[in-house]
């Protein structure tokens, strides 16, 4: 029992993360089911048909050559792994839904936000008719479930497909002695008597690294924390 799957990954005009591109579609297409046999066509295109830079944006993939491409190919479903947020994303999923072929997106986004202008109106409702024309929905957890629902998706169209890691090996690596986390902050150059504090998310706005600073400024007795 296996699967076959290919793999186009549309770089626009900059390679991302080569050579481990195939590598991670190897590790997230299985899912979280065992298969005994997998095989992974894997090919990074770099098309650079459009305005394309490394911001984020829907015009930073714009590839009508898919179009013509799921119109040949004969698939049996269609995964979007980077979501819908690129033009390309957007003409597969018409694509799909016009031929008929199953579409599922996959993403990792989560806590909407909030509608208090036009503009975030017409975002709404964009997404709501995105997610209106996709087959199905690969949730990478419970929060990213919730954000697919609350533009409308069904969730008896959810398929889990979470960001694993090993839980218990990263437990048991972060069960320091006291002199192994001693000599570990004096590795990467921290005073014993100092508090370290491990923000991890991009330094975004959207990310608000700010409530955690305003936070430790109010913190009773944070000293005792060090």
């Amino acid at each position: 029992l296996g699967f076959r799957c290919k793999a186009l990954d549309d770089a626009g005009a900059y390679l991302r993360y080569e050579p481990l591109g195939g590598a991670i579609w190897v590790q997230v297409s299985p899912g979280m089911y065992r298969w005994r046999n997998i095989r992974v066509e894997y090919s990074q295109v770099v098309t650079n048909k459009a305005p394309c830079s490394p911001n984020r944006g829907y015009s930073r993939l714009v590839n009508p050559g898919i179009v013509p491409a799921l119109a040949r190919g004969r698939y049996d479903a269609v995964i979007f792994f980077t979501g819908w947020g690129s033009v390309t994303a957007l003409l597969g999923l018409a694509t799909c839904r016009l031929l008929r072929i199953p579409s599922f997106l996959y993403g990792d986004s989560s806590l909407p936000p909030p509608v208090d202008s036009a503009r975030a109106a017409m975002r709404a409702g964009v997404i709501k008719a995105i997610f209106g024309m996709t087959t199905g929905f690969m949730v990478s957890g419970t929060r990213n479930a919730d954000y697919y629902a609350h533009y409308g998706a069904g969730r008896d169209t959810f398929f889990l497909l979470p960001w694993a890691i090993d839980n218990d090996r990263f437990a048991r690596a972060a069960a320091l002695t006291t002199s192994e986390r001693e000599a570990l902050r004096e590795r990467i150059g921290i005073r014993p008597d100092a508090m370290a504090i491990l923000f991890s998310a991009k330094l975004v706005p959207r990310k608000d690294p700010f409530t955690l600073l305003r936070a430790f400024e109010r913190m009773r007795h944070r000293a005792r924390a060090a």
